[in-house]
């Protein structure tokens, strides 16, 4: 999934460790709110939610799922529960790697 993240500059942090844990919160901090748009995006059929979280082909991806749902005459209602960040890899101000754990319930 390609995500958009904008990392402000740090320049407070005194050292390369404090910078991974201030990248780490904004990455947290960023995956809460966008995965229950992604549940709202599911549930009304509607990305515009996601506007600005996610770039835009990950969005035409996510809209060719939805319609992917509807054309099988089905409905997709998503809440988005609990998230465990296992591991965060930042790699540059623009680029992380982060696994997660996700609880949804999909009905």
């Amino acid at each position: 999934m390609v995500l958009v993240f904008a990392f402000a500059a740090l320049a407070g942090c005194a050292s390369e460790a404090e910078r991974l844990e201030a990248d780490q919160k904004k990455i947290e901090g960023f995956l809460r709110e966008y995965l229950p748009r992604l549940a709202t995006a599911y549930s009304t059929r509607d990305t515009e939610p996601l506007i600005g979280f996610v770039a835009e082909r990950e969005r035409e991806s996510i809209e060719k799922r939805i319609a992917d749902i509807a054309a099988q005459g089905r409905v997709l209602r998503a809440t988005f529960r609990e998230l465990t960040i296992e591991k965060v890899d930042v790699y540059s101000h623009a680029n992380a790697y982060v696994t997660t754990l996700e609880v949804w319930d999909l009905e």
